[in-house]
This record gives C-alpha cells, structure tokens and sequence, in this order.
C-alpha cells in the first residue's frame, strides 16, 4: 500500500526481489566464510536482515511527508528489500555446514573420527533442517496471514526484524564465551 496502486504481478516482482541478492550470495559465502568464518558471515546476514525488516516501518516513525507512491518511498523499499535478500543469503547459506560441523564435532570429541563422525550426522542433521524449513514454508501462510490480519503489517515485520538483531546478538555473546573460555 504505500507504493501505491500496483498489480498483482508487479507486487509478485516485488516479493521475489530478496532473491536476486541471495541467490548470488549462494556462491559467495562459501569464500566469505574461509576469511570470516560462518558464525561472523551467519551473524552479518542476520544485523543485515533484521535491519532490512526494520526499515520497512520507517515511514511510519520519520515525520516526513512520505505519501504512497512517491520516489521516496520506492527508493526505500526497494532498498529494503535488497538489504533483506543480502541479509538471507549471508544468513541461511552456511547455516547447514554449520550445523554439520556442530554435530560432528560433538562425536568426534566422544572418539569418533571426522570423516565419521560428519557422516553419521548429515543425514539427521540435513533432515532435521529441511524439515524445519519445510514446516516454515507450510505454517507460515497461516501464521503471517493470523499475525497480520490482528496486528498490521508494520509491527509483525518489526518483531521479526528485531528477533533476528537479538539473533545476531547472541550468537555474538555466545561466540565471544565460547573463545574466551580455556
């Protein structure tokens, strides 16, 4: 609504739009991760996301004139909806080998060898994982459609936003425990 007056396909464009990003950053994160490692790039992706999710309320709390359809507002939805894209592929892209490596390494510290302990996990820990995404893609019509037919668009994307930043926060907080201990 506040782009103005669109058509169905044109709000279909839209929506796919965070897609381009993180559909290009599929290919670039495995080369981040080597330098950054996958906590920091998984950590980046999800400040960027939550703050992408964010900015859609902007016009809601800048006191400026942004009325529907003006160059102002599609300049910053778009941009928004870049910002999210860029913050999903940074996320989602390593979440799965980090996932791996977390329950391979608890088996490798029971005894079990790497090449092992990595191939008794994959297949639970892959499962596991399309399974929640599976359970997303099917519950979340229903959820998003109840959420924001009693609570507006506006706040339901806040509140995302901001769980993604505590995300962020605490895989921050846990990283930084996790080194300093001995």
């Amino acid at each position: 609504e506040s782009l103005g007056d669109l058509s169905e396909s044109s709000v279909g464009l839209l929506i796919a739009l965070p897609s381009v990003p993180a559909t290009v950053l599929a290919f670039v994160v495995p080369w981040m991760t080597e330098r950054l490692t996958k906590t920091v790039v998984i950590v980046i992706g999800a400040m960027l996301y939550g703050l992408g999710l964010l900015s859609f309320g902007l016009p809601h709390v800048i006191a400026l004139d942004w009325r529907s359809g003006t160059a102002a507002q599609w300049t910053l939805q778009l941009s928004a909806l870049l910002i999210v894209g860029i913050g999903w592929g940074l996320c989602w892209t390593p979440v799965l080998p980090t996932m791996m490596e977390a329950g391979a390494h608890r088996l490798t510290s029971r005894g079990l060898e790497r090449v092992a302990a990595t191939r008794a996990v994959s297949a639970g820990i892959s499962a596991l994982f399309n399974g929640a995404a599976a359970l997303g893609e099917a519950s979340g019509p229903s959820l998003g459609g109840f959420a924001l037919k009693y609570f507006g668009f506006v706040p339901v994307v806040r509140a995302v936003g901001v769980s993604f930043l505590t995300l962020a926060l605490a895989l921050l907080c846990t990283r930084k425990k996790r080194s300093s201990s001995p």
